[in-house]
């Protein structure tokens, strides 16, 4: 799960049912242009999770491309978060239906550009990973992210159909700053099945295999800054949550990831299910130089990965609304065998999010409500640190496309609200200066209680069968509450903003 807070955006939406035995209101391929409502592009991605999904996809033919910038600011954040950041991206998806061929795609690349990153030289803070290279002193970042996908479901015999999948994740990663890391990462990730299909229901059963690797090669510009007495430039080795090493030196990091697993697929009528189990397994090891000046790799560690997640939804109509309920579920356990400090087990944690969700569409108006449970917990035994957030939101929006002659205009609003369930952390007798730096923060921020506005303004122009949408994003979150720990090196305080403009293409 991903580390930064889980707060549910609002979809608006109206809902068509594409499977066995299925009959809808309102297919999205009568709509023009269906992306333009926001839940046909929450209904595209449930049906793109997973390769084994493209069978049931529910659209023949749709396209949806965006270009934007987005600037985010504020000091309601972690150490490990930017003070500020611009980012770019570039996104474009689809789906096709060639006879009884379908097919879906996605292409994604981001650059971000981030301001005043302290305790982390590693691509990003999502990573729930323990292993990792850091540095109190924080830098300037510039990544790059390519992202790249594909799904296709083929007819076999009779109700026998196969489907296969491929996503590539590439990323290059830099910063301005000593420490300056260098990294290079890449993912590769297949799957492939066999599905039944029938008139009343279907199901598909995959399996998965990945593989993939990082290489992390430090540097300083000035090698004064390599040195004990400059402390806040040195760099060292993560091994949990509250323990590490000073290395002591410039080094390489090097990780190596296998990933096997399997997914179901089940749809019956109007009610859809996906269930994946995968492992990924992660090792990592130090380059270095042997006494004959070779490479060699000395192994750190392992660390093993199992992630459930569960897709449900059910829509049905009424005489004027369209309706979906729907359920996304998530559990990843994460454990370690340390090569370095004792020889087995320093580190376990877990991550569990539910979120159900009602959405609703009316002609050109859309509404959505759902809240979410999480519970993220960590514990580092060398350490000593017994980490646990528990925290509950609800949200709720709306949205309304205006038709303006042959243009359109679109506006949609978001709330959400967190409070904290309990949340609890436990550290031994003495603070590290990773303590300080990284877990003292941390937990101020995601068991806050805090509110997030998001507004979003686009004027479509229709242009043949593409309609052209120039848009612009606002959020704020706004914590309720701030706390000040005398013992922490930052605390999270005031509020944080991001806008973005963009282009959006829909077809």
């Amino acid at each position: 799960m991903k580390r930064s807070f889980i707060l549910i955006l609002a979809c608006w939406s109206v809902r068509v049912v594409a499977g066995p035995g299925t009959a809808a209101a309102q297919r999205p391929d009568s709509v023009q242009a269906p992306t333009l409502f926001s839940f046909y592009q929450q209904l595209y991605s449930a049906y793109e999770h997973t390769a084994g999904q493209v069978l049931f996809h529910p659209s023949d033919k749709y396209g949806f491309s965006s270009a934007g910038f987005s600037a985010t600011d504020g000091d309601w954040r972690t150490y490990q978060m930017p003070a500020s950041s611009n980012t770019y991206h570039i996104t474009s998806k689809g789906a096709y239906t060639l006879k009884k061929v379908k097919l879906s795609g996605a292409f994604a690349y981001k650059r971000r550009l981030e301001d005043s990153v302290g305790w982390m030289l590693k691509p990003d803070h999502h990573d729930t990973s323990p292993y990792y290279l850091a540095s109190k002193k924080p830098g300037n970042w510039d990544a790059h992210t390519y992202e790249l996908k594909g799904a296709a479901s083929i007819p076999v015999a009779g109700v026998v159909f196969a489907t296969a999948g491929a996503a590539l994740t590439m990323g290059n990663y830099g910063r301005f700053n000593d420490p300056r890391p260098e990294i290079s990462r890449y993912r590769l990730k297949f799957s492939g099945g066999l599905g039944l299909q029938f008139e009343e229901w279907a199901v598909v059963l995959s399996g998965i295999y990945g593989y993939g690797d990082e290489r992390n090669s430090i540097g300083y510009a000035n090698k004064m800054n390599n040195t004990i007495g400059r402390p806040d430039y040195v760099s060292h080795d993560i091994m949990g949550y509250g323990y590490y090493r000073t290395t002591g030196t410039a080094l390489r990091l090097q990780e190596d990831q296998h990933t096997k697993g399997a997914a179901l697929v089940l749809q019956v009528s109007s009610f859809n299910l996906s269930y994946s189990l995968e492992q990924a397994v992660r090792k990592y090891s130090r380059r270095t130089k042997d006494s004959n000046e070779a490479i060699v790799a000395v192994p750190i560690a392992d660390v093993t990965q199992d992630r459930h997640a569960l897709r449900a939804n059910y829509s049905w109509e009424s005489e004027k609304l369209s309706h979906l309920l729907d359920m996304a579920l998530t559990y990843e356990q994460t454990s370690d065998f340390n090569k370095v400090i004792i020889n087995g087990n320093n580190y376990r944690g877990t991550a569990f999010s539910v979120t159900p969700a009602y959405h609703a569409r009316f002609n050109d108006w859309e509404y959505s409500l759902s809240s979410n449970l999480t519970r993220d917990t960590r514990k580092d035994g060398t350490a000593a640190v017994d980490y646990a957030i528990q925290t509950a939101a609800v949200a709720a929006g709306g949205g309304k496309l205006f038709h303006l002659g042959n243009n359109l205009l679109k506006l949609n609003l978001q709330a959400a609200y967190r409070t904290d369930m309990g949340s609890e952390l436990n550290i031994g007798t003495q603070y590290n200066t990773f303590m300080k730096g990284v877990i003292l923060p941390d937990f101020a921020y995601y068991s806050a209680e805090q509110l997030r506005y998001t507004s979003s303004l686009g004027f479509g122009l229709k242009v043949q069968e593409v309609v052209l949408m120039p848009y612009f994003d606002y959020s704020l979150v706004q914590p309720l509450q701030t706390s000040t720990n005398p013992y922490a090196d930052f605390n999270p305080a005031h509020s944080r903003s991001t806008y973005t403009f963009g282009l959006n293409i829909h077809m």
